[in-house]
């Protein structure tokens, strides 16, 4: 399959010259630093707010108990503070650690999407356009509110939406560099249950499909540890960590492993949608719900366990944000970035001709 997206490929391996690097990488901080000045413009109002919910989970006191377990992005901002304190202790500023995190956040999560897809297409021109397409995407789901561990989940989970692409019978490095990845996804966010969902499907694929039986129970009680894992290592934290919940005391809903249920909530907030601006909500949405059932479909007629795989994720995804998240705040989406580039970068060529060769035909 070709994975250029119609780019003429620049070969990475074979090329002595190092211009084609510097230049792509300079190409990636200018994006980095146009984004920047974005999402600075966006929530330069809830800076405030942010770093009061960044803090609180350090002190023990967040606005909601389940961000309690979220301590990658809250510890990354205290250490920029630290460095800021240290090499610019003249800057007065109001929330300038913050604003410095968004910036290094922003290029750290850019640059992994980057390197990441250059390896996935071998093509430098395609790798920037997956980029650009990734930032884009970014931009439009990360309004509203936007907090530290966000941008941790996009640059993890676009490692994990790099191994599914490789994903045909577990290698001990792909499975070594799968752990390795899910250890820092464990303290940053509960979205470190996805690595677990994410063998429960393929698991599941190859029981549909009636392939390599064996192996697929072994995915899928691994994957259920790793969700066991996960809901163990928040309600250990929670307890050891947690003083007080500002924002939730009088909140009445049922919780689940520390996170409030909100299904019915959601599925109301959809329907009220319907007749309000936030009507792009619901397109998101149905967008989404046809990208899962399109890609487990193609599983299927095709027989290919990972690609069927790859809708079921896409829709237990969905699940997850319409059970846990609050589907109006619309950076709840943003955990679908990597696998929509990455899907992008799979399947945008091979579905491009077959469009071209149905209108020739």
């Amino acid at each position: 399959m070709d994975l250029s997206l119609g780019c003429r490929p620049a070969p990475l391996g074979r090329s002595r010259r190092a211009w084609p690097w510097a230049a792509a990488a300079l190409s990636v901080l200018a994006l980095s630093c146009n984004e920047f000045a974005l999402v600075d413009l966006m929530h330069r109002a809830n800076l405030p707010q942010l770093a009061e919910a960044a803090g609180g989970v350090l002190e023990g006191r967040p606005h909601w108990a389940a961000n309690q377990g979220r301590l990658l992005g809250p510890l990354a901002l205290r250490g920029v503070e630290w460095l800021q304190h240290a090499m610019l202790p003249q800057e007065s500023e109001p929330h300038f650690a913050l604003r410095l995190f968004f910036l290094i956040a922003i290029c750290a999560k850019n640059g992994a999407l980057f390197a990441l897809t250059a390896l996935q297409t071998r093509s430098l021109p395609a790798a920037l356009a997956l980029t650009l397409a990734g930032s884009v995407l970014f931009l439009l789901f990360g309004d509203g509110w936007l907090f530290p561990w966000d941008f941790f989940d996009v640059a993890i989970l676009s490692g994990l939406a790099f191994l599914i692409q490789r994903w045909e019978a577990p290698e001990p490095r792909s499975m070594a560099l799968f752990l390795l990845l899910f250890l820092p996804a464990l303290v940053n966010r509960e979205s470190a249950a996805f690595f677990g969902l994410w063998l429960i499907c393929m698991g599941a694929a190859r029981l549909l499909l009636a392939k390599r039986g064996r192996l697929a129970w072994g995915e899928i009680a691994a994957g259920a540890l790793l969700i066991a894992t996960t809901a163990a290592y928040a309600a250990i934290v929670r307890a050891w960590l947690l003083v007080e919940e500002t924002g939730g005391a009088h909140y009445q809903g049922v919780r689940i492993a520390g996170n409030y249920l909100q299904l019915g909530p959601n599925l109301y907030a959809i329907a009220e949608n319907l007749l309000t601006p936030r009507l792009y909500i619901d397109a998101w949405i149905a967008l989404l719900l046809l990208y899962g059932a399109a890609l487990a479909a193609w599983g299927v007629r095709e027989a290919g366990p990972r690609r069927l795989a790859q809708g079921l994720f896409a829709l237990g995804l969905l699940a997850a944000v319409l059970c846990f998240g609050i589907v109006n705040e619309a950076r709840v989406f943003l955990i679908f970035v990597p696998f929509l580039v990455f899907s992008l970068a799979e399947y945008g060529t091979a579905m491009a001709r077959s469009l071209r060769d149905g209108r020739m035909g």
